[in-house]
């Protein structure tokens, strides 16, 4: 989760986070930076009453990021064909 994520979290009102692949994964496998992060995350949304539930499908999630990155996706940005 990105801090950006994370900040929006509580104030969303969803009670339940599911992660597939993780910052790490993101990091390794693409040239995206997530940003610093505070190191007990999980447990401040847990704190707040949100259940965080990570690793679900991450092999997959890995796969999709593999594939959206070689096709260049995580560059696009909306006015890129403007």
């Amino acid at each position: 989760m990105c801090a950006m994520y994370f900040g929006a979290t509580p104030w969303s009102g969803v009670r339940r986070v599911v992660i597939a692949a993780n910052s790490e994964d993101v990091e390794e496998l693409t040239d995206f930076d997530e940003g610093p992060m505070i190191k007990n995350w999980h447990q401040q949304l847990e704190e707040r009453g949100i259940e965080v539930i990570e690793g679900l499908l991450r092999k997959d999630a890995r796969s999709v990021l593999v594939y959206l990155f070689n096709w260049d996706y995580l560059q696009w940005t909306p006015w890129t064909y403007l």
